[in-house]
């Protein structure tokens, strides 16, 4: 008789584990690292008892959707991981060899964040030139507002100082650009970004009531504001504004194309393209063309990424 964890039925009761620690695995905290050793020591018996000639076609199926369902949440495991000292050092210590993948996602999401940088900074490059060509026949065609110009040049110099991490700074500027032109809402919810990254809710929460009051439409208002929060890699509040805004107006295509933005900035592929789906077919029934175009582009990269795996019913839908 084959001693105790040689059996297929031990077998099953392994991946039956595993298919509970990948569907559990936001909150899990040290499960996480659990799940990695017991795919090891799943391969291991899977190994031995195949060589054995058992009939293992059920176990090697329910496996590879505990793979899979793993490869999705690969980015969820890595922040699990983070409390323990991040997987590079769990991985360290456990002395995986190159065919243990599991132990190498923290590898596979760098390259894969490399590549969505290069493909945005491809977008962005288009959409600069873009937006020069506008600029262009906008000031040398058109006679240009000199007082929106000059709010213009001060809140440049604030996305300049923001980029170099100078968020006092930038908040300076966008404070001078809004006092040029204080009926552009899109500078107080960025004096109100800045502030609120800067601890200071009470000059945040004026500034976002100052700009809501401008919109005068709570959609429009938490879309805008949902924008800038991903711009600083506020990936919470963002998904937080674009559910909001949903709550408010379930046919926004615009919220969808934010939503879709800050799952796909989390790593989470399924439900950006369902978001971004969503956002195309809302767009094309209102007749925004562009916007169309922007949520089809954003779904055709995500689709050439890879396959993706369908979410178990533990995961959160899309609205």
């Amino acid at each position: 008789m084959p001693p105790r964890g040689e059996t297929a039925q031990d077998l099953r009761g392994l991946i039956g584990e595993a298919e509970r620690l990948v569907a559990n695995l936001r909150g899990s905290g040290p499960q996480a690292e659990a799940l990695l050793h017991l795919l090891d020591r799943i391969h291991g018996l899977l190994a031995n008892l195949e060589d054995t000639g058992v009939d293992l076609r059920a176990e090697m199926a329910r496996l590879e959707t505990v793979e899979r369902l793993l490869e999705a949440k690969d980015v969820v495991l890595i922040g699990e991981l983070r409390r323990a000292g991040g997987l590079a050092a769990t991985r360290e210590a456990a002395k995986p060899v190159p065919a243990q993948w599991w132990w190498y996602l923290d590898r596979r999401v760098a390259e894969r964040r490399r590549q969505q940088w290069r493909r945005a900074l491809l977008i962005a490059g288009g959409v600069a030139a873009v937006l020069f060509a506008a600029w262009a026949v906008y000031r040398y065609v058109f006679p240009p507002d000199p007082r929106r110009m000059a709010a213009m040049d001060k809140a440049g110099a604030g996305e300049q100082l923001l980029a170099r991490g100078d968020l006092a700074g930038a908040a300076a500027s966008y404070r001078q650009a809004a006092e040029i032109t204080p009926e552009d809402p899109s500078l107080h919810i960025w004096i109100g970004v800045l502030e609120a990254r800067q601890r200071h809710p009470q000059q945040a929460a004026l500034a976002f009531a100052r700009a809501e009051q401008l919109l005068a439409d709570r959609t429009s208002y938490l879309v805008m504001r949902g924008m800038a929060w991903l711009q600083v890699g506020a990936l919470d509040r963002a998904q937080a504004d674009a559910e909001a805004a949903l709550a408010a107006n379930p046919d926004s295509a615009e919220a969808y194309l934010l939503l879709g933005s800050a799952f796909e900035a989390q790593g989470d592929a399924r439900q950006a393209i369902d978001a971004f789906q969503q956002s195309a077919e809302l767009a094309e029934k209102a007749g925004n063309s562009t916007l169309v175009v922007m949520a089809r582009t954003r779904l055709g990269m995500l689709l050439q990424a890879g396959p993706v795996v369908a979410p178990l019913e533990s995961a959160t839908p899309v609205r």
